[in-house]
């Protein structure tokens, strides 16, 4: 089923020529890449190599790693005061609308100025049908029936779980991004593609990883 999802130039052996199937990060179970529509920039995807539809499905050791790698690509931009803020689609059946028509989990990991990570969060805050809860990172996906859709958002160990949803709505989180960046009505990934945000988000990746090595 992988090879007919979005993701499978990115976890094939051989790479895609598009910078968003080009992973920035390869680990055992999960790849990092940069989101196709990418409305702000520093928006990537964890996407794990074995097919599940959402994260609360993966193994362990997989959650483990994606967790390891949203921390090591905070401490990577640590100089330039980004916050983090993780996001889930999470949808239990196949072509749902909260799948967004990627049914392969995924995890959005945003990393944001922090007025705009305060502007986004209260619009998830309102948008969701969920309390704050504190979760660490690596609760994240704790006590979530992984065979029952859900929307899930984290910021700062705090986190909001919508589940059951309590509607199917897709690309619920890009609406919100797009409305907190001022673009409204350039939430859909599959239209406004927002190219110069990835190739920026690349080329800024790669360069940090040049310094540091």
């Amino acid at each position: 089923m992988i090879s007919t999802t979005r993701f499978a130039e990115a976890l094939s052996s051989q790479s895609g020529s598009a910078l968003e199937n080009r992973p920035l990060v390869q680990g055992v179970h999960n790849v990092v890449v940069p989101t196709v529509g990418m409305i702000v920039p520093n928006w990537l995807l964890v996407v794990p190599r074995s097919h599940t539809l959402n994260f609360a499905q993966q193994t362990s050791a997989a959650r483990l790693e994606s967790e390891l790698m949203i921390r090591n690509l905070s401490h990577e931009v640590a100089g330039l005061d980004l916050e983090t803020v993780v996001l889930e689609h999470g949808p239990a059946v196949v072509e749902s609308a909260v799948g967004c028509g990627v049914d392969h989990a995924h995890l959005h990991v945003l990393l944001l100025q922090r007025g705009f990570a305060d502007a986004l969060w209260q619009r998830i805050e309102t948008d969701l049908e969920a309390e704050p809860e504190a979760t660490p990172l690596d609760a994240l996906h704790r006590e979530i029936d992984a065979n029952s859709a859900y929307y899930l958002a984290w910021r700062n160990g705090s986190r909001l779980l919508e589940q059951p949803v309590k509607a199917e709505v897709s690309q619920r989180f890009r609406k919100l991004v797009a409305q907190a960046a001022g673009v409204a009505d350039q939430w859909d990934y599959r239209i406004h593609r927002f190219d110069e945000n990835v190739w920026q988000t690349v080329t800024a990746s790669q360069h940090r990883r040049a310094l540091a090595a």
